[in-house]
């Protein structure tokens, strides 16, 4: 055999080599299923459980609220696709030892209902009483605050990822007109949320 027909039979086999061997390559696959569950989140948090007057003379009317415009904020976090509403009732009179301030001489109003972190989007119209309304009497059974439907910017009913927060301020009437004791008068505000 010439030279020359050994390399073109050596060039033959290596190329039939790699073929081969190419051909006979095979591809392996298994499968993994991936799974994860979403929780289900609906809560309700108060930046501060305390609202005090202080003292306060009877005859006088007494708000409170912060420099910024607030007593304090519930703040609502929901991702279940339903609608939400936030009520607030008072659990009774403002009551010392000896003596009670009616119920509806306790007053609450809503300032703000939006997002709590940036970019702040504002969920107002899902105000049940806007500010422009005025303070409110309190009650003892619950009374509408807010309802996430009616909240055009809030899609499907879902707060996250900001959450929203709904601002109260908050006053009071101390009637002249009806004997009242020198002492502390408390009573425990509700709030609620429910679907």
């Amino acid at each position: 055999m010439s030279l020359r027909a050994k390399r073109f039979f050596l060039a033959a086999f290596f190329a039939a080599s790699v073929l081969a061997n190419t051909a006979a390559a095979v591809d392996v696959e298994q499968s993994a299923d991936v799974s994860v569950r979403v929780s289900s989140v609906f809560s309700l948090t108060l930046d501060t459980s305390t609202i005090d007057f202080g003292s306060v003379r009877p005859g006088v009317w007494k708000e409170v609220s912060s420099a910024a415009g607030y007593a304090n904020v519930a703040a609502c976090s929901s991702n279940t696709g339903n609608p939400w509403y936030l009520q607030i009732k008072a659990t009774g009179p403002l009551s010392s030892a000896t003596a009670s301030i009616p119920i509806e001489n306790l007053k609450w109003m809503t300032t703000y209902a939006g997002s709590k972190n940036a970019p702040y989007t504002s969920f107002s119209d899902g105000l049940i009483h806007p500010a422009a309304e005025g303070f409110q009497d309190f009650s003892l059974i619950d009374q509408q605050v807010f309802y996430s439907a009616n909240a055009s910017a809030m899609v499907n009913n879902n707060t996250l990822p900001n959450g929203a927060e709904i601002q109260f301020k908050y006053a009071v009437f101390v009637p002249d007109t009806i004997k009242l004791n020198a002492d502390a008068y408390s009573t425990t505000i509700v709030y609620t949320m429910t679907e």
